[in-house]
C-alpha cells in the first residue's frame, strides 16, 4: 500500500505541477511566439514599404537629374548648330580664294556628280540632278572656310559624330571626309 500511495503522491505532484506550472509557461511561450511573429511581420511590411518609398524617390531625383543633363546637352547641340548655320551664312557671302591645291581634289564622277576625289579635310558633292558651273563650284569652295570649324565641333563634343550642310540645289558639305564618289 505504501507503493500506491507514493504513486499516487507522485502523480498529484505531477499533475499539480503541469496544471501550476507547465500549461501556464506554455500558455505564455505561445503568447510570445505569437506576438514575435506579429510584430516581426508588421515591423517587415514596414521596412520594404519603406524601402520602395526609398527607392521611387530616389529613382525620380536620379531621373530628373538625368532629364536635366539631357537637356542641357541638347541646348548645347542646338547652340553648336545655331552658330554653325551663321558660320556657315558668312562662309557662303564672303567671296573666298581657294587654293589650287583644294581645287584639285574636286572633279565629275563617272555618275555625273561634282565629288571630291581624295581625301582632305572636308568632303562636298553635288548630285548628277544638278548642272554644276562656275557659280556652283565657288559656293562649294567658300564652304571649305568652315572646314576648321566643323573639325572642331566633332572633337570637341561627343554627342556630334559628324556635321554638314544641305543645300536647295543638292550641294553637300560633310566633315568628316567619306569617299563621296562611291
Amino acid at each position: 500500500m505504501g507503493k500506491l500511495s507514493q504513486q499516487s503522491i507522485f502523480s498529484l505532484v505531477w499533475h499539480s505541477y503541469i496544471k501550476s506550472a507547465l500549461v501556464p509557461i506554455l500558455f505564455i511561450e505561445i503568447a510570445l511566439l505569437a506576438a514575435y511573429f506579429t510584430t516581426n511581420t508588421l515591423i517587415r511590411d514596414e521596412n520594404v514599404r519603406q524601402t520602395e518609398q526609398s527607392v521611387r524617390d530616389q529613382l525620380q531625383t536620379l531621373a530628373k537629374q538625368e532629364s536635366i543633363l539631357i537637356s542641357n546637352q541638347m541646348q548645347n547641340v542646338a547652340n553648336l548648330t545655331a552658330m554653325y548655320a551663321g558660320q556657315t551664312r558668312d562662309a557662303l557671302n564672303t567671296p573666298f580664294n581657294v587654293s589650287n591645291d583644294e581645287k584639285s581634289r574636286y572633279d565629275f564622277s563617272d555618275q555625273g556628280a561634282w565629288v571630291t576625289t581624295r581625301e582632305g579635310s572636308s568632303a562636298t558633292f553635288y548630285s548628277a540632278s544638278t548642272k554644276v558651273g562656275e557659280a556652283e563650284k565657288a559656293k562649294a569652295w567658300r564652304l571649305t572656310q568652315n572646314d576648321a570649324y566643323m573639325r572642331r565641333m566633332v572633337d570637341m563634343n561627343p554627342l556630334v559624330a559628324q556635321i554638314y550642310f544641305n543645300s536647295f540645289d543638292s550641294l553637300n558639305h560633310i566633315y568628316p571626309y567619306f569617299d563621296t564618289g562611291s
